[in-house]
Formats: structure tokens, C-alpha cells, sequence
């Protein structure tokens, strides 16, 4: 039996006998996880946050981006849909996509406090707190589609369907 320490045929490093050549590997350069915040006017906060310092700790490059559209006939935003999703049609599988798109119709719902204390009757309640009024699951869900479901979803699914990064709302 051959020892393995000085038989060329189990010595790689050596490229003789049974073993195949080592190949020369370059090493690559890593680039950092892109991270695009596209949407309106909240993507506008995220943006002066950036500027003033925040930044992702894992160190990945965070640009963003707020839709053109017009409003009152004045126009807002610095990129089309068309063009950013372009760029998504850039970025790897690691990447993120982060909408911020109709922030103001999910406060709404979320952040504004009406003056009748409500909550949302979830399968299975049986009896509602005492002082609230219970909206039905399926009204909720009607108000959100009829809202949001307009050209914000298009918009989001437009991104996410752009490229191979996650995308998250």
C-alpha cells in the first residue's frame, strides 16, 4: 500500500497520477447586498434618515427611490416604474427590494385613531370587548382591496416580478 504523504497519485498539490491539476481560482470581489427602498413620500422619510447618518450595519448599500406620478399637476419623484424596474432586472437573489408604496392608506388604518374605539372581529370571537365596536373581518378586507388593490398592487407586483431579488411590503 502507497503512503498517502509521498504518493503523487493522492497528492493533488502535485497535479500527478490520478488526481486532476488544480485550476488557479482569482478570487472575486464581494460586492454588498443592495437594498432599494422604492415608494412616494414615506420613501422620502427613509431618504433623510440616510442622509443624516443611518446606515444598514451589515453594510449593504442602500439607495432609494420615489416614484414619479403626477399630483395636483404638479410632478413628484425622481424615476419611472418602467426604469426601476429596470434596475431591480439588475439585482442578484441576495438583494432586496423594499416598498414603500401607499404608506399613507396602510396609516390610516393602522395610525389614525377614530373616535368610536373599533377593532376587527376576527374568526372565532364570540364576544366583543365591552365599549367596542367590532368591524367585520370581510368589511376590512373590502376598504384594503378597494384601496390599495388600485395601481399600488400593480406597482408592487411590478417590482416584484422585475428581477430575482426579495421584495418586501
Amino acid at each position: 500500500m502507497a503512503d498517502p504523504a509521498t504518493d503523487p497519485a493522492t497528492d493533488p498539490a502535485t497535479g500527478a497520477g490520478d488526481s486532476p491539476p488544480l485550476k488557479k481560482i482569482r478570487p472575486q470581489k464581494i460586492r454588498p447586498r443592495q437594498i432599494k427602498i422604492i415608494g412616494d413620500s414615506h420613501a422620502v422619510a427613509i431618504a433623510t434618515a440616510l442622509q443624516h447618518g443611518w446606515a444598514a450595519p451589515d453594510g449593504s448599500e442602500i439607495t432609494v427611490r420615489r416614484l414619479s406620478r403626477m399630483k395636483d399637476g404638479a410632478p413628484f419623484g425622481d424615476v419611472s416604474l418602467e426604469d426601476v424596474c429596470a434596475e431591480c432586472a439588475e439585482l442578484g437573489p441576495g438583494d432586496v427590494v423594499v416598498s414603500a408604496i401607499g404608506g399613507n392608506q396602510n396609516s390610516m388604518i393602522s395610525l389614525i385613531q377614530h373616535p368610536q374605539p373599533f377593532d376587527v372581529m376576527e374568526p372565532g370571537t364570540t364576544a366583543p370587548e365591552p365599549g367596542l365596536c367590532y368591524l367585520p373581518r370581510a368589511a376590512l378586507r373590502s376598504y384594503l382591496h378597494s384601496s390599495l388593490c388600485s395601481n399600488d398592487v400593480l406597482r408592487i407586483r411590478a417590482l416584484a416580478a422585475a428581477g430575482p431579488q426579495r421584495t418586501l411590503h
